[in-house]
């Protein structure tokens, strides 16, 4: 019985990380296609508003409430807007957060890739010299 609890569970787990990631990728999907729309001043605001959310993540720790610090952040910055209003406001700058913070990872990733690539060469270098140093001692001892 606690088996099963314990397979249940796990497979709660893995059903709210797979709603997760479509809740991500459909938020992205929004951004890409209404940012490009927007006004100059609303994207400028999205993209403060993106700022501050990173810094207060980074501020906060483990308790943070990045929905309530959004939302009291999107009517700060906007002028009173409607609860419809308000959730796209927020979940376009979650999607900013989760595309900027996508495209580091993948410069990140592009520039660990690159460091591999750099090790490998140099790896490569000394054995070939290690190699032809050792052909060079055999063939001085042979007669």
């Amino acid at each position: 019985m606690l088996v099963l609890g314990t397979i249940q569970a796990s497979a709660a787990a893995v059903d709210k990380i797979a709603a997760s990631d479509v809740i991500k990728h459909k938020a992205v999907q929004l951004h890409a296609l209404l940012i490009p729309e927007a006004s100059p001043a609303v994207r400028s605001k999205i993209s403060s508003s993106t700022a501050a959310a990173r810094n207060y993540l980074a501020k906060c720790g483990t308790g943070c409430r990045l929905y309530a610090f959004l939302t009291a952040d999107v009517k700060s910055r906007f002028k009173q807007p409607a609860r419809k209003t308000s959730d796209l406001l927020v979940t376009l700058i979650f999607a900013e957060m989760l595309n900027t913070d996508s495209e580091r990872k993948m410069l990140e990733l592009n520039d660990l890739e690159n460091d591999r690539q750099l090790l490998l060469g140099t790896i490569s270098k000394m054995e070939q010299e290690e190699n032809s140093t050792l052909m060079s001692v055999i063939d001085n001892l042979k007669p």
